[in-house]
């Protein structure tokens, strides 16, 4: 009797070994599954925004290294959308929003012409709360299209040759006072007369 209850005890403990060994691989996983990467050499990197997008959930960051990438983007979760350099991590294509909190930042995001990717608007916000900064937008119909949703944030951005820079019609912040960066509008015509890089007048 007395053997049979170590052995059970035994086994108890094993199976409960066994147990935490597992809860604490998934939560390992878990914590890698916050930070998702596009490009670069390491092991398990995606390929495509699209894809990563796809894979990831909500409050996670996806990494793009530097490249050329052909794609039209649905973001349908609040994620974050980093670019390694604004320069030169390209985006050949559009992004569109659905989703609340979201933030993209690092990119320049170009309608190209010769890929089967030209889009009407660079990037366009079907919902609220999101925040578009550090970007250089270009060769869009519209640079960035706000529906009627409000509290988005866009700042630190480089408008360049798009037919309509911006346009929304919610109650949008194209100005962050926190940090006093407003957007680069290549068709300012406004007077800046202490030459400090902020127009005297606000950009229509």
């Amino acid at each position: 009797m007395i053997k049979m209850k170590k052995a059970l005890t035994i086994t108890l403990i094993f199976i409960i070994g066994v147990i935490n060994v597992f809860s604490f691989v998934g939560n390992c996983e878990e914590t890698d599954n916050n930070i998702l990467y596009i490009g670069g050499l390491g092991d398990g990197n995606y390929s495509s925004i699209q894809y990563a997008i796809d894979n990831a959930s909500d409050n996670d960051t996806i990494y793009v290294y530097i490249g050329d990438y052909y794609e039209n983007l649905t973001v349908n979760k609040s994620i974050t959308l980093t670019g390694e350099d604004m320069n030169a991590t390209i985006l050949h294509g559009n992004i569109i929003i659905l989703s609340k909190r979201v933030n993209i930042n690092g990119f320049t995001i170009n309608n190209s012409k010769d890929n089967g990717y030209q889009t009407e608007k660079g990037i366009e916000i079907k919902n609220n709360f999101s925040i578009i900064s550090n970007n250089i937008i270009s060769n869009y119909s519209f640079g960035i299209y706000i529906g009627d949703f409000s509290n988005n944030l866009c700042y630190h951005n480089n408008f360049i040759n798009n037919t309509q820079n911006a346009y929304g019609q919610g109650n949008n912040t194209w100005y962050n006072n926190n940090l006093n960066q407003g957007n680069y509008w290549d068709d300012f015509d406004g007077l800046d007369k202490n030459n400090n890089g902020i127009g005297d007048t606000p950009y229509e």
